[in-house]
């Protein structure tokens, strides 16, 4: 194996006690990046509907697309 094919970090994917532990090596786990708090009675910040608004909060947005 050449130097620049040996994996300098690997990435551990936790699925449960029967399933275990998957590794992919020359992957990194990242730490988290972000974190949404749904507020049902807040209209702009409730569950999303459909796609396009879970990846608006992905985005850091609201549920509508408007920055927060």
């Amino acid at each position: 194996m050449a130097p620049f094919d040996t994996p300098l970090d690997t990435a551990y994917s936790v699925q449960g006690q029967i399933k275990g532990v998957v590794a992919f090596p020359g992957a990194k786990n990242l730490p988290i990046s972000s974190f949404v708090v749904y507020i049902n009675g807040v209209p702009a910040l409730g569950d999303p509907d459909n796609k396009e608004e879970a990846r608006n909060y992905a985005l850091g947005f609201d549920r509508f697309g408007v920055d927060t």
